[in-house]
């Protein structure tokens, strides 16, 4: 079973510090604070994956790095016998992404709380992909 995720980390977020009483201690911030992006996989054998974004992932992004990313290497250590686990963000069951996945990954764990995709039968709900 392969489990993905993304995050974004702030940089430069909080500061804290001590002053005496009655005084503060005022730092100048950005707005928008610079931030990195990352997206990463992991299974039972250890991290698999883990790439950095810049914008906002989208369907077409997400296929980019799973084709050019993820697929390969799990194909290199897994063959073909491994199950993709997706969470259900949007981009993940989105038509595009959906319609890649059934060409491209063996078995395909949906969390419980997904809108079941068309699929041609490759998709299971994550109670059944407990099990494995």
């Amino acid at each position: 079973m392969i489990f993905s995720d993304e995050c974004h980390f702030q940089l430069n977020e909080c500061h804290y510090g001590w002053s005496p009483k009655g005084t503060s201690i005022a730092k100048k911030s950005r707005v928008y604070n610079p931030k990195v992006q990352v997206w990463g996989s992991i299974s039972s054998q250890g991290p698999i994956f883990l790439t950095f974004y810049e914008e906002t992932l989208k369907s077409k992004d997400y296929v980019e790095i799973l084709q050019s990313g993820l697929i390969p290497v799990v194909n290199r250590l897994m063959g073909n016998n491994w199950v993709f686990q997706q969470d259900g963000a949007k981009l993940q069951i989105a038509k595009n992404t959906n319609n890649f996945l059934i060409r491209n990954v063996p078995d395909i764990a949906l969390a419980r709380s997904c809108p079941r995709p068309q699929s041609n039968g490759k998709h299971m709900a994550y109670s059944q992909a407990k099990s494995l």
